[in-house]
């Protein structure tokens, strides 16, 4: 299929999502409004349903099913240069549907949305657009034990963690602690910070659901990506192209997974 486009203000998709019988918008997708009184908020809210009234058809129709019942979606969100990043993406069978919100400048309120449908294959690349250019990292990476970090932490060590409790075995470490590794690397200037979840199905609320993901970090030898599987906690330069990897990777696990459970023809 040929890639359809569309753009919402927030308020906009805010009511087309309602529409689609959700109350809590895509995550990280966010809205606030800017409205001085109730009632002028009512009559933005009746102006955008009569103009979003008139440009629905089946393909709108269609890429709001995609993402209100997704067999998989994925929530990419943080921090690039001091702005918010904010996508949302879902597929279903061979739809996939990407919502990106423009940043506004204000942490709590996004701005316009812009939403494109297309064939599912191509979401990981189209995924990876997502993020600014980065060279790939040019150090080590990192390779570390969880748990070795806790137990530093724990006894008063004071290394900023910047992914929640981490720990170590690092490669050429010239003997220092896990705690010292962790510390050495993630302690440094970045301009992008992101984490990437993806999760089975759709959501019907924001609990907490199993996810796999893993963060991207930009310093300034490039771009590193950083997974905590378990006990390990390992960062490793990438690409372009090794993070649509990745992200196909995990797609297509969580895709897979939520087949097994709700379709019994999945073999």
């Amino acid at each position: 299929m040929s890639a359809r486009e569309w753009e919402f203000s927030p308020l906009a998709f805010k009511v087309l999502w309602r529409a689609a019988e959700r109350d809590t918008l895509p995550y990280p997708l966010q809205y606030r409004s800017t409205f001085a009184t109730v009632s002028e908020y009512e009559a933005a809210w009746k102006a955008e349903a009569d103009d979003l009234h008139r440009i629905f058809d089946e393909e709108l129709y269609g890429a709001m099913r995609v993402l209100a019942e997704p067999e998989a979606r994925i929530e990419v969100a943080g921090e690039v240069g001091g702005d918010r990043l904010r996508a949302h993406a879902a597929v279903h069978n061979r739809h996939a549907v990407l919502l990106v919100q423009e940043p506004t400048g204000s942490p709590y309120r996004g701005g316009a949305v812009r939403m494109t449908m297309f064939d599912a294959e191509y979401l990981p690349r189209r995924l990876v657009t997502v993020f600014p250019d980065a060279p790939r990292g040019s150090g080590a990476g990192l390779r570390v034990s969880r748990r070795e970090v806790e137990i530093a932490e724990a006894n008063g060590a004071s290394a900023t963690n910047q992914l929640g409790a981490v720990s170590g075995n690092g490669n050429g470490d010239g003997g220092r602690s896990a705690h010292a590794l962790a510390a050495q690397f993630f302690d440094r200037p970045r301009d992008l910070v992101v984490h990437v979840a993806v999760y089975p199905g759709p959501s019907w609320d924001q609990r907490p659901a199993p996810a796999r993901g893993f963060h991207v970090m930009d310093y300034p030898d490039g771009r590193y990506l950083v997974r905590s599987d378990g006990d390990l906690l390992e960062a490793e330069p990438v690409d372009r192209s090794g993070l649509g990897f990745d992200l196909e990777r995990v797609i297509r696990f969580a895709v897979a997974g939520h087949r097994e459970e709700h379709d019994p023809s999945y073999h």
